[in-house]
């Protein structure tokens, strides 16, 4: 599991010094509606 992670952080920095930083969720908000119709109570 370690050696995965370590891969995944490697790619990772590879991937943002070509294509710029990756937004996280905490940096965007997330929809709550999803699309779809709203609940009544």
């Amino acid at each position: 599991a370690k050696r995965l992670m370590h891969a995944m952080q490697d790619n990772i920095e590879k991937f943002e010094a070509v294509h710029g930083r990756i937004k996280t969720q905490d940096e965007t908000p997330f929809p709550m509606g999803f699309g779809g119709p709203t609940a009544q109570a």
